[in-house]
């Protein structure tokens, strides 16, 4: 049987909050006039924990736009496209799309735009997706990308925040490895979203106890070599020291 032979009003509706439901006096009844003239309304309107008993249907409250006039008359859609377990499902029973990828299928940039608020009223953010979700997503990411791409299909998605070719977020310029402490001092926690601080800074940095990059801690670095490097790149020793501080004025006099 045709969907639309239940359904008729669908090849017209433009909006998910239309009452596409059968009505009981014509699409109902074309087939089950003796249940209906016998009140026998529990044989699809019955209660999944007793059914015997009549249960009433509950138009359920939909936050996103859907024309089927546009996916079903227009582009010539299948029903089954879009509601997979629609043949199998029993009476009385609302019918849904199965999985989000059904509707990334067409929705892929190409065929149709991914953009959510091109489908949804109003944006529904997964429980994960919580205050700190931006500093911490990264973990989940790393854990199962697979959950991201259910909702984030396109290669690019990432590429708003993180450059091509690498997982950097686009605050970590070319000169970041100079000024990176400013943001990793009181903010470790948010440094150990996508670093392992054990691991991590050991190239340049002793321990995570001490902030001692490694060339400090060489023979010569206090009677010759800070010298040096200060005088070919005195940005990069102003990234963690106040040339105003006693670090420097331990040895240095204000002239």
């Amino acid at each position: 049987m045709d969907c639309t032979a239940c359904h008729p009003n669908i090849e017209e509706s433009t909006l998910a909050s239309d009452d596409n439901s059968p009505r009981m006096k014509t699409e109902c009844r074309s087939c089950h006039a003796d249940w209906m003239d016998k009140k026998e309304c529990y044989r699809c309107h019955y209660n999944p924990v007793d059914t015997t008993t009549q249960a009433p249907y509950e138009k359920p409250v939909w936050n996103f736009k859907l024309s089927h006039k546009v996916h079903y008359t227009e582009k010539k859609i299948a029903c089954k496209d879009c509601h997979p377990n629609g043949e199998s499902a029993d009476y009385g029973v609302l019918v849904t799309t199965s999985k989000q990828a059904s509707c990334l299928n067409c929705h892929d940039d190409k065929k149709a735009s991914s953009a959510c608020a091109y489908c949804h009223a109003v944006i529904p953010w997964p429980q994960t997706h919580d205050a700190a979700w931006r500093k911490t997503h990264g973990i989940r990411a790393r854990a199962n990308p697979a959950d991201c791409k259910s909702c984030h299909p396109k290669e690019d998605s990432c590429l708003v925040c993180h450059r091509a070719g690498n997982e950097r977020p686009a605050s970590h310029d070319r000169n970041y490895v100079n000024t990176h402490w400013q943001s990793a001092r009181g903010k470790e926690d948010r440094c150990a979203t996508c670093h392992d601080t054990r691991t991590f800074c050991q190239p340049c940095h002793i321990t995570t106890a001490s902030i001692q990059p490694r060339s400090h801690v060489s023979f010569d670095w206090v009677p010759t070599q800070h010298i040096l490097e200060a005088r070919r790149d005195l940005e990069r020793c102003a990234s963690c020291h106040d040339t105003r501080s006693p670090d420097c004025l331990r040895c240095h006099k204000n002239p």
